[in-house]
């Protein structure tokens, strides 16, 4: 145990990273360090680690385990989505607002959908994978996480393994439809901003009923 100590402090001295670059260990900020967020900051300890928001060689995306995908260039986590038939249920859809007319963030997506991945509580251990405070992400968020979507075949963590009744554990699941923002379409406040598949960004009626994906901040 001493010899396997002395190593990982001794691989942990070499190549110690500047303070704006990226070495993920709690990658997903749950308090504990697996075996693979070990090997990653071993490996930034190593030299690997690279600024902040730069594209790089090493994975981008961390999938968790625990239904949520860590994006270490952009240091937010998504909730992962399934075809279970729960909340996070890719055909689900929810209304930004109670009604066409209205601004006001009273609709589904935060009532229902929102509201479910956060309650928490007195314990802020008890939401979604831990965490109590997941949100919409902005236009420029989701935008970016399409932006990252590779060529027809090859592998994106938002969209393997998707299949009839599959469950996070063993799949993840994107919606060929727009998934809603928490932003507001410009100059008008009875819309909001919506992003679809492709990555283009539109203003849609805050009483239509879209999918929805939720994020938060790392760590």
């Amino acid at each position: 145990m001493r010899h396997m100590v002395l190593l990982v402090v001794a691989l942990l001295g070499l190549g110690a990273p500047a303070a704006a670059e990226l070495c993920c260990g709690d990658c997903n900020g749950d308090g504990t360090v697996t075996i693979d967020e070990l090997v990653s900051a071993v490996n930034g300890a190593l030299g690997q680690c690279v600024p902040v928001g730069t594209p790089t060689a090493r994975p981008r995306f961390i999938d968790n385990g625990d239904g949520t995908v860590s994006d270490l260039q952009t240091q937010l986590m998504w909730e992962k989505k399934d075809d279970a038939g729960g909340v996070h249920d890719k055909d689900n859809t929810y209304t930004w607002s109670g009604n066409q007319g209205s601004p006001q963030p009273f609709g589904t997506l935060f009532t229902v959908f929102i509201v479910q991945l956060n309650h928490c509580g007195a314990d802020p251990t008890t939401g979604f994978a831990g965490h109590c405070n997941w949100r919409l992400p902005s236009d420029d968020e989701l935008q970016t996480l399409y932006q990252s979507r590779p060529d027809p075949g090859q592998p994106w963590p938002f969209d393997s393994d998707c299949a009839p009744d599959c469950v996070l554990e063993s799949c993840s699941c994107t919606a060929d439809e727009q998934y809603w923002t928490g932003t507001n379409a410009p100059g008008d406040d009875k819309s909001a901003q919506a992003v679809s598949p492709a990555g283009d960004i539109s203003a849609v009626g805050k009483g239509e009923s879209l999918a929805a994906r939720a994020v938060r901040h790392l760590p």
